[in-house]
């Protein structure tokens, strides 16, 4: 029961697509889509379409906190296991990679091309094993606090060089997007 909204702009333009995923809670896709909807103005203008993933709460939360809850035992039962993050949060990471794919395949499946992938929470997560998937589908990745165990670092090593990057941990970040025009922080490439 995933639902994805979509808006069309500038049909038939050479404009990138806006591909937009919140976190898995209804407040955390209240909060982002409100955020878009408040700026569709300024983002019509920067962008051919956008999509936005509504990832369905009943299903996904619950395989959240169930791979959280995976995590949490592994550290309480071995605190050095923080040592090791891949390994202690593989089900986290799991969770991440198979939303990855299915956001992937739908966005080729769609035939979206020079996709930019706006990520909030676990959205973040997620968008981080997406642009992996086809690197050459995606022109830009966006995050805001991020839901990921692995962090950024391994994305250098895997289709995000040459690709725009934000990140930001909260609003006061340095590092905020500017729906309308490029920010100073916005680099070209990464």
């Amino acid at each position: 029961n995933n639902k994805i909204i979509m808006k069309e702009f500038n049909e038939g333009s050479n404009l990138p697509n806006l591909v937009a995923m919140a976190g898995f809670s209804d407040n955390s896709f209240c909060g982002t889509f409100k955020r878009i909807h408040d700026n569709l103005e300024k983002i019509s203008k920067k962008f051919k379409a956008i999509y936005v993933f509504q990832f369905d709460q009943d299903i996904w939360k619950k395989l959240q906190k169930d791979a959280c809850k995976i995590s949490g035992d592994i550290i309480a039962n071995n605190p050095s296991a923080l040592e090791n993050i891949p390994e202690t949060y593989k089900s986290e990471i799991d969770l991440n990679e198979e939303l990855g794919k299915l956001v992937d395949k739908f966005i080729r499946a769609a035939g979206l091309t020079k996709v930019h992938l706006l990520g909030k929470c676990a959205g973040g997560g997620v968008a981080i094993h997406t642009i992996t998937k086809s690197p050459d589908t995606y022109e830009a990745l966006y995050l805001g606090v991020p839901a990921s165990p692995t962090g950024i670092q391994h994305l250098i090593d895997s289709g995000i060089k040459g690709k725009k990057f934000i990140f930001a941990w909260d609003e006061a970040d340095a590092f905020s997007f500017t729906w309308d025009k490029k920010s100073f922080e916005e680099r070209d490439r990464y």
